[in-house]
């Protein structure tokens, strides 16, 4: 009754789109993305799903906020504005920050908060365990540190508190950072999640680092301003980079350029070049692709003969679920899966049903053996 409505009217009711500015929110997105944008092309609404997605994110900043306003600690000068810098051609560069925490001592830091899904929360926790940067942590240190620049100009702070909320469970994961002016250098001192793990004897994630180097990132800041610097120069002289992504990617998906950037890309691909010789900087990566598709290939075929054996054995022995000594669970289920018979479909309402899309293709094959 209202569930195939509230996407609709979320899409059609999102605001419309804002002038290119650089802003901290943008940093890290598609250069091509923000010059198509910077240029003035319109970009496409958002899928309904995607805006409440965000105003789901925003309900949780509003939340946790509240939560932690009623503990000790406090926040304030939420979406205070600061002013960051600005570009080589002498636009300004300002954002509002989540807030200021202040800590039972006194001590303050900016405040940042992310509402992210379950797959994204346990990439990042792992990756921080790893001492490997993830992607999302990366953007936020940047945009962190930028505030921090602003900041500066009314406080000493130089500390960020980044809290970020899983938004399937609820679970908090908390990184602590000190940006250095002087080096251009953020240093991620600390992190911790509240994630509960079935298999932990403590049943807490908590300390993430364990003791660990701290995780450094050089050059923030001014890489930061230098994206914006290329998104200008590229603007200014009417030049679009390389896409970064193929079209299959999840990031082409949600973009608002998408259907501009990727018009006439089938004429590109027929107007590159054929019967070349193979660069020589790829030479040794085909090689690698090759072993790499067969050893999948193989591997595939052995998964179907091992599954075989499983299933058959298991229902052999009337076991439908049972469990090894190291914990592993095995159990047999039925899955139902719906498909239309395209017998019973009129041609008419089938080829109106229809929706035709492209991807890259990859074509490799190794030369005939010459015989004997």
């Amino acid at each position: 009754m209202i569930a195939d409505l509230i996407h609709k009217v979320a899409r059609e009711m999102q605001p419309p789109m804002q002038d290119y500015r650089p802003r901290p929110s943008a940093w890290g997105r598609c250069v091509r993305a923000s010059v198509y944008h910077a240029l003035g092309y319109p970009g496409k609404l958002f899928p309904g799903r995607m805006v409440v997605l965000l105003e789901d994110s925003g309900f949780a900043e509003d939340m946790t906020i509240d939560w932690i306003q009623r503990t000790a600690f406090k926040i304030h000068s939420q979406q205070l504005e600061v002013q960051i810098g600005a570009t080589r051609g002498g636009v300004k560069i300002h954002g509002s920050i989540d807030g200021i925490l202040q800590d039972l001592l006194g001590v303050e830091y900016l405040f940042e908060h992310k509402a992210i899904n379950h797959f994204s929360f346990e990439r990042l926790e792992a990756s921080l365990q790893d001492g490997i940067w993830d992607e999302n942590l990366v953007k936020w240190v940047h945009q962190g540190c930028c505030y921090l620049v602003g900041l500066a100009k009314l406080s000493t702070i130089c500390r960020v508190v980044f809290l970020i909320k899983n938004k399937n469970t609820s679970a908090y994961l908390e990184a602590i950072g000190t940006y250095s002016p002087a080096l251009d250098r953020f240093t991620l001192d600390s992190a911790m999640s509240t994630r509960v793990i079935e298999d932990s004897e403590t049943g807490i994630r908590g300390d993430l680092r364990g003791g660990l180097e701290p995780m450094v990132l050089d050059g923030v800041v001014s890489g930061f301003i230098g994206y914006f610097n290329r998104v200008e120069e590229l603007a200014g002289a009417k030049i679009l980079p390389p896409r970064p992504y193929e079209l299959s990617d999840w990031h082409c998906g949600y973009c608002q350029w998408q259907g501009v950037c990727w018009e006439g890309f089938e004429a590109e691909i027929n107007k590159m070049l054929v019967g070349v010789e193979l660069p020589e900087n790829l030479r040794d990566q085909v090689k690698a692709y090759i072993v790499f598709r067969d050893e999948a290939k193989r591997a595939e075929d052995q998964k179907d003969v091992t599954r075989s054996i499983i299933v058959n054995e298991l229902q052999a022995q009337g076991i439908k679920k049972c469990k090894a000594p190291d914990g592993t669970n095995v159990t047999l289920r039925i899955e139902e899966r719906t498909t239309i018979n395209k017998e019973l479909v009129p041609p008419a309402i089938l080829k109106a049903a229809e929706k035709m899309s492209q991807s890259l293709k990859l074509d490799v094959r190794k030369p005939k053996e010459k015989k004997a």
